[in-house]
């Protein structure tokens, strides 16, 4: 308010006689400078205090990074889309044409405890044509012992529309992941064909589909790891999935649709906790 009243107070000077225009013309610029100085100055606070306010805008700084890239495996080796694999303990094989789940929350555990958020959600989908199977974060430099990430969305973001995202953000419209009729988000969602007659030739006539979601299926794994991060450092963390291990001890042969909701949540709830349980970090 001072400077501003001291603004007008040299432009009436200014302005009242020619002589006044060029005694003031100097102390009017050297004023101006002044007040852009504060003025910019106020800027880099309130943009400092808003990001700081906002938990979700990545802390790293420089060139160090981290990414974190999942893979799915089986017991003959690598996984992919399309094609079958036998799992023999449970009595059927299986072809995936869907796999695609939330990553939430990915944060580093320093070695005092605290925690560093890095990421608030990602999307990855195992899908052929345009797969999306990983995410990169800056991290500051420091030493950790640990990291940690929900799959699912988290109880804040899973109370959001769609429509409050842009596009390209993971939970938008455009990622097919919403759910109208709970007004909530589908967390994870499976599906393929089961061949339960495991006979000569592969017969995958039984379809499975399993969506999770609701906060109560929301889960969090948490990795011992000693990080630490230089200058300069980017490191990639390979998260295998173990598909056998997800389908496994679930009944899955003779249970295998699943929208959670009703009598669908006890298959939900254990793919859901055989998801967890399936994840290493290589």
């Amino acid at each position: 308010m001072y400077f501003r009243q001291q603004s007008a107070y040299l432009q009436r000077l200014y302005s009242i006689h020619p002589i006044n225009k060029m005694l003031m013309k100097p102390l009017y610029k050297k004023f101006s400078l002044v007040l852009l100085f504060f003025a910019a100055l106020s800027l880099a606070v309130f943009v400092q205090s808003c990001k700081e306010e906002n938990p979700s805008v990545p802390i790293g700084t420089g060139d160090n990074s981290v990414k974190l890239e999942f893979k799915g495996t089986t017991a003959s080796g690598s996984f992919e889309l399309g094609k079958g694999y036998d799992l023999a303990t449970e009595g059927f094989r299986y072809r995936f044409s869907l796999l695609k789940f939330y990553v939430s929350k990915f944060s580093l555990i320093k070695n005092d405890g605290s925690e560093l958020l890095l990421n608030d959600v990602a999307l990855i989908d195992f899908r052929v044509d345009q797969p999306n199977t990983s995410f990169t974060v800056k991290v500051p430099e420091g030493e950790y012992k640990g990291f940690k990430f929900g799959i699912g969305v988290d109880s804040i973001n899973n109370s959001k529309l769609p429509a409050s995202f842009a596009a390209e953000h993971p939970l938008s419209s455009a990622q097919g992941t919403y759910w109208e009729m709970t007004s909530k988000y589908r967390f994870m969602l499976i599906e393929g064909h089961l061949d339960t007659l495991r006979g000569a030739t592969e017969d995958f006539s039984e379809q499975f589909v399993v969506h999770t979601g609701t906060d109560a299926l929301y889960r969090e794994k948490t990795f011992t790891r000693s990080l630490s991060f230089t200058k300069g450092d980017n490191k990639t963390l390979t998260m295998e999935i173990n598909i056998d291990k997800l389908l496994s001890n679930a009944d899955f042969r003779a249970d295998h649709v699943s929208h959670t909701l009703g009598t669908g949540f006890t298959l939900a709830e254990k793919i859901a906790d055989n998801f967890v349980a399936s994840i290493t970090v290589k």
